[in-house]
């Protein structure tokens, strides 16, 4: 009798000591599930900072334009024709505009200008204005910068010499090289050279020394 109620002591004892146990492994699943909270708030915060990189495309677009600088140019207009000399005189006003070639590549590059020459003597009044395109290409690293540029294209002439029974207003033909040298992005000095054909049985080749300077720029 003794022995069944000490083991039904025994049994009563061992389960409570099992009872008193089970809450402590419970405690452990909520200590595991805090992490988990915590991960979550990582991912959603490096999905939302890529939003805002996606504006960076449209800044790099608007680095791309180039910048074209324009300049006034004026110059000596001297033609090299001895009966334009007689009529004309050998030195005259020459005016334009055209793109300086301030950050021109250093490959040959697409350019143009116009240009407006008015001669004027006793003998006969002429207006010449070319307005031709063609390739520049840039020297140089420096602030003074050369380059080249030949050019081809239409003039519109307007001649006028009584003597000769002369009176016409139409178009021609018009090549030219230059060299030139630009001086810090604003100021360039240049050399010209023009081939026209004859015009009323005028010829009207020249030679010009101009010098330009920076007046806008623009992004193309």
């Amino acid at each position: 009798m003794k022995f069944v109620i000490t083991l039904l002591l025994l049994i009563t004892l061992g389960g409570s000591v099992f009872a008193a146990d089970t809450p402590a492994t419970t405690t452990e699943p909520t200590v595991t599930t805090a992490p988990t909270t915590d991960a979550t708030p990582t991912v959603t915060t490096s999905e939302t900072a890529k939003p805002t990189d996606q504006p960076a495309p449209d800044a790099a677009t608007d680095q791309k334009k180039k910048r074209t600088v324009f300049a006034l140019s004026a110059g000596l207009y001297m033609p090299v024709n001895g009966q334009v000399k007689d009529i004309y005189g050998d030195n005259f006003l020459r005016l334009g505009i055209r793109p300086l070639p301030t950050n021109a590549p250093k490959g040959w590059r697409f350019a143009y200008d116009v240009n407006w020459i008015s001669l004027e003597s006793i003998n006969g009044k002429a207006t010449i204005i070319p307005i031709t395109a063609g390739v520049l290409r840039r020297f140089g690293k420096n602030d003074v910068k050369s380059y080249a540029a030949l050019n081809v294209g239409p003039y519109y002439g307007n001649v006028k010499v009584p003597a000769l029974g002369i009176d016409k207003t139409g178009w021609g033909w018009d090549a030219n090289a230059t060299l030139g040298v630009v001086f810090k992005e604003r100021f360039c000095l240049e050399a010209r050279y023009d081939l026209m054909n004859k015009f009323a049985g005028l010829d009207f080749d020249s030679l010009t020394i101009s010098a330009a300077i920076r007046i806008f720029t623009a992004k193309l």
